[in-house]
């Protein structure tokens, strides 16, 4: 997957109206996490504000503006599990925009929401970076390295006391699945994803 954080593709992938990589990354199936605009709107220009692209855009009025704050309450299943949430979604998709569905935090917009953008699909976080906490932070990496999507099913989540002494834990495990394990609290400071 390819991780563009600003809100704009940058130059060197979208050097041209004609020549946008990213989209065609996505038409061969790739995945981005996308924080900011509507995906596809903004080419970002060395040492210069983006420039706004006529007719780009992918969600058009599916995502918010981010003009007016957006409050999000209602949790996914995997929100809860993994702690993906903004409760703001100034960037955030439509929780009923078709073919797309929602991980994270949602009212009529949603915090985390993948969709899909040709033949790829696009994560979006419907928040500004800068105003998540680190364990939000830290949930978004845990999301991408243990390739969590929006058809991940928790098996069963379990934590160990760290102290003294040892803890061990049977996990029940199916050709296919993935354990990830993470160390820190509030916020992950090393983890691993393990498939089996």
């Amino acid at each position: 997957g390819v991780v563009i954080a600003s809100g704009a593709i940058p130059v060197p992938a979208y050097p041209s109206d004609s020549d946008n990589k990213v989209l065609t990354f996505l038409s061969n199936g790739g995945t981005v996490y996308w924080s900011g605009p509507d995906i596809g709107l903004y080419r970002s220009v060395i040492d210069d504000e983006p420039v706004k692209i006529e007719n780009g855009g992918y969600f058009g009025d599916s995502i918010n503006d981010g003009e007016e704050e957006c409050d999000v309450f209602e949790a996914s299943d995997v929100s809860e599990k993994m702690r993906f949430a903004c409760y703001t979604a100034d960037y955030g998709l439509k929780a009923n925009l078709p073919e797309s569905r929602v991980l994270g935090l949602y009212d009529e917009y949603s915090s985390l929401s993948v969709a899909k953008v040709l033949s790829g699909r696009v994560y979006v976080l419907g928040c500004y970076l800068s105003t998540l906490e680190a364990e939000e932070m830290y949930s978004y990496a845990d999301m991408i390295v243990s390739g969590i999507t929006e058809n991940t099913v928790f098996k069963e989540t379990g934590s160990f006391h760290k102290g003294f002494g040892k803890e061990t834990r049977t996990v029940d495990i199916s050709a296919g699945d993935t354990v990830y394990m993470a160390s820190g609290k509030p916020a992950t400071f090393r983890g691993g994803a393990f498939g089996f």
